[in-house]
């Protein structure tokens, strides 16, 4: 199938195109973040008349290297994902598509040789290797798969935060050039946070120190085709809350938010607090309690920055999404399947299934 490798450990087409790809975007890569600014340069003029390919590649200059492929692979992968959700929704039944799968981390891999802990390095050590039976230990799991269907049972909420520099503006809150990173938790949220905090000479880094955060807010996630959990990519955690929980949305989005209950710091405590309150009664659900008080100042730090905390504060803005879609053509990139970047069907097939053919 396309998920298992072979008897012999041969990789598939589907770890290549799919699993590779998204390991790349999810892992902390110096690759990952520079195809981020890469695609963020767009915001400023670079890259329009034809020259997207030349400003991602960084065609001649001293940075020169082909994070087009890097994009193009993403992009395969998430073509592949929402076609598997389909067919899911096709085949079986709509909404059977196991978010919860993709929203795990695997368990740790701890080998045993008759018995015993072991990995290949103690063999290196030693000047006879001893020959035994491999198994693996049993061991816990501590972001296990939930039932499916359980996100379809809650409120779908999905958070993103970023240290605001004082010259954005409304636009470059609204228009996403890159693709984008959610959390399921506001913990996951933090924790990215604290960790461009941390990045000294960029402008996430000196907004921190500013302490001016913007926080989005989103809602059922599992019914958005624009949504895909990538948690499982991220590998096995050794921890509770070791992960971001992280979600992933393609580049080119245009969040339109709900401007009446949108939050400001130069708003006072009552009206921030009303305007939550309609926000939770107009969408029918309740904001994790951590995430209000750190608003309204009744909770001073989340764990989210390694800066000096402002004299006065972190300042925080909270926008929450109506609606959120990509530009139309990418969105017809990601579901006219005329556009797929790899053929994983035999369109001569009537019932769609996968036959590993590839353009």
């Amino acid at each position: 199938d396309l998920v298992n490798a072979s008897d012999d450990g041969e990789l598939l087409l589907f770890h290549r195109l799919v699993y590779l790809p998204l390991l790349m975007y999810v892992r902390n890569t110096v690759h990952l973040y520079e195809m981020l600014e890469r695609l963020k340069a767009q915001a400023v003029g670079a890259g329009r008349g034809g020259r997207l390919r030349q400003l991602l590649d960084g065609v001649g200059t001293g940075r020169e290297s082909p994070y087009s492929w890097l994009v193009f692979g993403i992009i395969g992968a998430l073509q592949t994902v929402l076609c598997l959700r389909m067919l899911a929704d096709k085949h079986l039944t709509p909404g059977s598509f196991p978010h919860e799968l993709l929203a795990s981390s695997p368990p740790l891999t701890v080998w045993l040789k008759d018995g015993m802990p072991w990995t290949p390095e103690a063999d290196k050590l030693s000047p006879i290797p001893k020959i035994g039976k491999l198994s693996r230990a049993k061991v816990k799991n501590y972001e296990p798969m939930l039932p499916v269907g359980t996100f379809g049972q809650g409120f779908g909420l999905m958070f993103r935060g970023i240290w605001l520099s004082e010259d954005i503006d409304e636009d470059a809150i609204k228009f996403q050039y890159s693709f984008q990173s959610f959390s399921r938790s506001i913990e996951g949220v933090m924790r990215v946070l604290r960790f461009y905090s941390g990045v000294a000479a960029t402008k996430p880094g000196d907004a921190a120190r500013a302490g001016h955060l913007l926080i989005y807010v989103g809602r059922d996630f599992p019914s958005s085709p624009w949504v895909t959990p990538v948690q499982l990519f991220e590998g096995p955690k050794k921890k509770d809350g070791a992960s971001e929980q992280e979600l992933l949305l393609p580049p080119f989005m245009v969040y339109e938010f709900e401007d009446k209950f949108s939050v400001d710091p130069t708003q006072d405590l009552p009206e921030k607090q009303r305007r939550i309150a309609e926000l939770e009664e107009c969408w029918g659900v309740e904001l994790p309690k951590n995430l209000t008080q750190f608003v309204l100042g009744l909770l001073p730090h989340l764990n989210h920055s390694l800066a000096l905390a402002p004299p006065d504060g972190y300042r925080v803005s909270l926008r929450f999404l109506r609606s959120m879609a990509p530009s139309p053509p990418v969105a017809q990139l990601l579901q006219d399947p005329a556009k797929d970047l790899y053929d994983w069907h035999d369109r001569t097939v009537s019932d769609g299934l996968p036959s590993h053919k590839k353009k």
